[in-house]
């Protein structure tokens, strides 16, 4: 930090630390903090000298003299990407408290900083908790830029390496539904599944997989990139949700052909659902489909390609009908709502 003597003489006239202006209004950040956003080492390192360690929070709101849970200048640097700067806060004062560097670790881990998280991992120690804490926040969708997508991958495997569990959730769910959720988490996604993550981890209340992520008619396939990584690290296209339905039900209702290729390829048991579409079906039928396979609700091929949806003209619904009659599928059934292949011809 620079002596006093080299000090502006703007700032030598404060006699004290504490009577060095923070800042104009509460809404604005102090200038300490300011110059944490900007990465201006030079000014942060004036500045601390004149006010100290005791500035280096937003200013407390009233009834929270503690700071309890406010942001540093130390957060402030990591969250922006600089490194440097937050070296330097942590040279100049050893004194930082876990509640703070764990929040930092998690504001860079959410930014994808991998120089920070290593300099805040190498200088700080965390609990395993902190440890989680950053990990799920480094799971989450950025802009699907490649260079952000290997920062993220980056971050993610240094805080697994940290000790992080790769099965460990965010917000409630498995951080690798998380991940498969969004085509520009396919960097956490593959880092989740090098260092460990079970891929065929369930939802504890739909018991879903990553791989059913396209379950929801007419919910488009988060990337293609998505379900290959997945299936060639032994995700499986036949394991059931709590409805009874098998990503490979999910991907022959809403998906595309190449989609449904791709997850058959990985396939122990072609027991699919279809979305109407006749060259889905006759797919589906080379592969020595049961035209009269049902999910737990009882809805089998037939009224599934009855049923109209926005994307299904009738004439493509009746081809697909006549085909799964040829190959013997039972026009009497019906389903646990008492759906029969007339009722969906009818609605």
């Amino acid at each position: 930090m620079p002596s006093r003597s080299a000090t502006p003489l703007a700032y030598r006239r404060f006699s004290t630390p504490a009577r060095l202006p923070l800042c104009a209004s509460r809404s604005t950040y102090t200038p300490l903090l300011n110059a944490a956003r900007n990465g201006r080492r030079d000014i942060a390192r004036l500045l601390w000298e004149r006010v100290g360690p005791e500035a280096r929070f937003y200013p407390s709101e009233p009834g929270n003299p503690a700071h309890a849970g406010e942001i540093s200048c130390l957060q402030v640097a990591a969250a922006h990407g600089y490194a440097a700067l937050g070296a330097d806060f942590l040279n100049v004062w050893d004194s930082w408290t876990p509640d703070e560097t764990r929040r930092t670790l998690v504001a860079a881990a959410a930014a994808w900083h991998g120089d920070v998280v290593a300099l805040l991992l190498d200088r700080a120690a965390f609990t395993a908790d902190a440890i989680q804490d950053a990990l799920a926040a480094s799971v989450g969708p950025g802009n699907g830029d490649d260079d952000l997508m290997a920062r993220q991958h980056g971050v993610v495997r240094r805080l697994l390496d940290a000790g992080g569990d790769p099965n460990g959730t965010r917000r409630g769910r498995p951080m690798l539904l998380v991940a498969a959720s969004s085509a520009t988490c396919l960097g956490a996604l593959k880092a989740l599944l090098e260092k460990g993550a079970d891929p065929n981890i369930q939802d504890v209340t739909s018991g879903t997989t990553a791989l059913h992520q396209y379950r929801r008619v007419g919910r488009a396939p988060s990337s293609p990139a998505t379900a290959e990584v997945l299936l060639r690290h032994g995700a499986s296209p036949d394991l059931a949700d709590r409805e009874g339905e098998t990503p490979v039900h999910a991907i022959a209702f809403a998906g595309t052909l190449e989609d449904l290729k791709l997850y058959l390829n990985y396939c122990c048991d072609v027991d699919a659902a279809l979305r109407g579409y006749v060259d889905a079906v006759e797919l589906l039928l080379n592969y020595s489909l049961d035209v009269n396979s049902a999910n737990n609700n009882g809805w089998m091929p037939l009224v599934c390609a009855l049923m109209p949806t926005s994307r299904k003209r009738v004439s493509t619904a009746v081809d697909v009908a006549n085909l799964l009659l040829r190959h013997g599928a039972s026009a009497g059934t019906s389903t646990a709502e008492k759906w029969t292949p007339m009722h969906a011809l009818d609605s």
